[in-house]
């Protein structure tokens, strides 16, 4: 499996980072986790064709994971007017998703036009084609969602946006790759986020091969958050960038 990631920062990220978004591919498929705003643009910067992507996961529904799922669900419909290319895919993601994306038809009555499935599936184990998704509830906002993603022996595990919690390390036990945010440069009463060492504990009790951190804000810019997670996890640690690809 090979991971890109589209963005790596958030919503008040400088021009070098887009919020969240990343795409997982493996023998000609691919499923996109998160796509923030802008990320749709970089989809294609990273070489994918969009009108044969048709997986899409998405953590939770804030703007800098969620935007551009209108943006990618116009583009379907106007490659099927003009291009004649099949405007059938899949969306999945925590509750909410499907009165999220009928809210959305509303404002753009095209997207009544392209024949999206949409899904609902916190805590669950679906296949999409050659890859193998299991989902668990983080601590965030109420729905949001941690996903696991799995092919030929390899597994991707993504945060998404969480807290600490001894449940998501269980569930990203021996991941081979575990991308986790660090968007905190210190903790703070009732946070909603991680900070880099904490990302480094969840690694390092899920035994994990490499971590990546992401989702990046502009105080955790100026810190050295390998180094705070490198503290308590001792396996290879990635910063993450925008265009960036790793093979696990």
């Amino acid at each position: 499996m090979r991971l890109t990631v589209l963005g790596s920062g958030c919503a008040i990220s400088g021009a070098n980072r887009y919020p969240s978004g990343y795409i997982v591919s493996h023998n000609g498929e691919s499923i996109i986790l998160d796509l923030g705003y802008g990320c749709f643009k970089q989809l294609q910067k990273a070489g994918f064709d969009f009108t044969k992507t048709n997986s899409l996961l998405f953590s939770h529904l804030h703007c800098d994971h969620v935007n551009d799922l209108s943006a990618f669900c116009f583009s379907r419909f106007v490659a099927l007017q003009w291009l004649r290319k099949p405007a059938k895919f899949n969306v999945f993601g925590p509750k909410g998703i499907r009165k999220f994306f009928n809210a959305l038809a509303n404002i753009y009555p095209q997207l009544k036009d392209v024949d999206a499935a949409v899904r609902e599936i916190p805590n669950k184990k679906i296949g999409i084609g050659k890859f193998t998704v299991q989902s668990i509830r983080v601590l965030h906002n109420e729905n949001s969602i941690a996903f696991s993603i799995s092919a030929a022996g390899r597994r991707i595990v993504y945060g998404g946006d969480c807290s600490y919690s001894s449940k998501l390390a269980k569930f990203a036990k021996h991941a081979d790759l575990l991308i986790l945010e660090c968007s905190l440069a210190k903790e703070t009463a009732g946070q909603m986020h991680l900070t880099s060492q904490q990302a480094g504990q969840i690694a390092a009790a899920a035994a994990a091969k490499q971590l990546m951190l992401t989702h990046f804000y502009p105080s955790t810019e100026k810190i050295d958050c390998r180094k705070k997670a490198a503290r308590f996890f001792k396996g290879k640690i990635l910063l993450a960038k925008d265009l960036m690809r790793v093979t696990v």
